[in-house]
């Protein structure tokens, strides 16, 4: 019995461990046609869009103590160009200069980009410029009440500008004004002492006196008023009358009336009342004062027709006290006319 043959029928068949290979592809497949893409899908392109997408690098933003020094500076140069540079320069230099020199030290330091300590020295040059304003303001409230006589008012607002201040030697001009207001003050107070102590010895004209040695001001005006209020209800004593006329006189030539009449506050008026011996009604006629406490009155020859004259004087004063000056009893005083004495010629 013929069989086949076993190799043959082995080469024929197909073994399961080894399964046929694929039959090789075109050259052509599996490649890019890179001439055929568009420009924007382009590798060039490609990789500048992806470059573009990544966001740039910001410049290091700079430290908080830069930016302090900057906001510092700004401020600074804003108070400094509110124009009272000239009159800082007069009612506060020190603390002026110390706010200056703070100025230097931060602009050296900044140089140097010591920010830090940079704006230190500008926060003590702000505040003393604005110490510098303050004085200013201060001074110019302490001038206005030194002016109105409010001296203890005026010390007690410059005691801030004196106490510790935060630059060396202080402010001169603040310690000039409040000495000259502590010496005005003490003055003011011993003239309103020496006048309390003329109204009580009821020297009313001494103690008005005495205010006008006081400086003129708002202050010296309101004493001065109250003053003269309290003597009005305080003065009950009248005008003194001397009279100083002769008991005679030439009736061909004027007649002068004359007397000294004081008041211990304020004479108001005095006048003459005069009349011709015979005559009934008084004609009146007012006073001239000269030195001394001197009035005087003059007749003419038309006025006292050469006869005896009766007179009396009436003065008053401010607070409404009038006193006459008669011969007692309200008669009047007399000038007589003066008689002519012939001498008889020798034989």
């Amino acid at each position: 019995m013929d069989y086949p043959d076993s190799a043959s029928a082995a080469d024929t068949a197909t073994s399961p461990q080894e399964a046929p290979l694929p039959a090789p592809l075109p050259s052509s497949v599996g490649k890019v046609e890179i001439e055929n893409l568009p420009p924007s899908q382009s590798p060039d392109k490609a990789a500048s869009n992806a470059a573009e997408s990544v966001p740039p690098k910001l410049p290091a933003a700079p430290p908080p103590a830069r930016r302090a020094v900057d906001s510092l500076s700004t401020v600074l140069r804003d108070l400094q160009s509110g124009g009272a540079a000239e009159q800082l320069e007069e009612v506060a230099p020190h603390a002026l200069a110390a706010s200056e020199a703070f100025r230097r030290q931060a602009d050296s330091l900044a140089g140097e980009q010591n920010w830090a300590d940079a704006a230190a020295k500008l926060r003590r040059a702000e505040s003393l410029y604005r110490r510098a304003l303050a004085e200013q303001n201060s001074l110019t409230r302490a001038r206005r009440l030194y002016r109105a006589g409010q001296y203890q008012e005026c010390r007690m607002l410059l005691v801030p500008l004196l106490e510790n201040p935060p630059y060396p030697g202080g402010n001169p001009v603040a310690r000039d004004l409040a000495s000259r207001a502590s010496r005005a003050g003490q003055r003011f107070a011993a003239v309103l002492d020496s006048a309390e102590n003329l109204v009580r010895e009821n020297r009313l004209r001494e103690a008005i006196r005495a205010l006008t040695q006081l400086p003129e001001s708002p202050r010296k005006a309101e004493n001065t008023r109250q003053f003269r209020q309290r003597m009005l209800s305080l003065d009950r004593q009248g005008p003194e009358i001397r009279p100083e006329t002769a008991r005679d006189y030439n009736p061909q030539e004027p007649l002068t009336v004359s007397a000294t009449i004081r008041d211990n506050y304020s004479l108001l008026r005095a006048r003459l009342f005069y009349r011709r011996e015979g005559q009934t009604e008084y004609r009146a006629m007012a006073l001239s004062e000269g030195p001394e406490a001197q009035f005087r009155a003059l007749l003419s020859p038309q006025q006292h027709e050469g006869r005896n004259i009766e007179y009396y004087i009436l003065a008053e004063d401010s607070s409404g006290n009038v006193m006459r000056s008669d011969a007692g009893n309200g008669k009047p005083l007399q000038i007589r006319r003066r008689e002519k004495h012939f001498i008889p010629r020798p034989p």
